[in-house]
């Protein structure tokens, strides 16, 4: 017999990977991250390309589902997604465009200007000019 106190935890934990919440958000059971789940919506900077400065600035400001503390993903987070299948990727992560979003992660340290971004068109990792416009997937922890 499984014991009480378990049965309690275990009916508590999310059946899935991802929780979609009313309020715009799917929450990544997994990796304990929520994201903006609306690639062309009021979390995702209304769907538009932005360069690095524009999207970090954006993103530190951003209060969006009734919370505030979003940042851009580190590289690692951003390419969760990627290793999704595309279907899925497409159901779970609404309006995601098939182009280059950023991330927060640099290049390398010496190289101030560079970031590090995930390509949905090509399906690759690519570094990419802070002066370039490409497209915002917020994310934060959830409390």
């Amino acid at each position: 017999l499984a014991h009480p106190q378990l049965e309690k935890a275990a009916a508590l934990l999310p059946e899935g990977r991802f929780t979609f919440e009313l309020d715009g958000t799917v929450l990544d059971n997994e990796k304990a991250l929520m994201w903006a789940r609306d690639g062309s919506g009021a979390g995702c900077y209304e769907g538009k390309p932005c360069t690095w400065q524009e999207a970090d600035a954006w993103v530190r400001k951003l209060r969006f589902a009734g919370y505030d503390g979003w940042r851009l993903p580190t590289f690692d987070e951003l390419q969760t997604l990627l290793r999704m299948d595309p279907e899925e990727r497409g159901k779970v992560f609404t309006n995601t465009k098939t182009a280059v979003y950023w991330s927060g992660t640099y290049d390398r340290i010496t190289d101030v200007d560079r970031m590090l971004a995930v390509d949905f068109k090509i399906n690759r990792n690519v570094k990419k000019n802070k002066q370039d416009k490409h497209y915002v997937r917020p994310i934060r922890f959830p409390r």
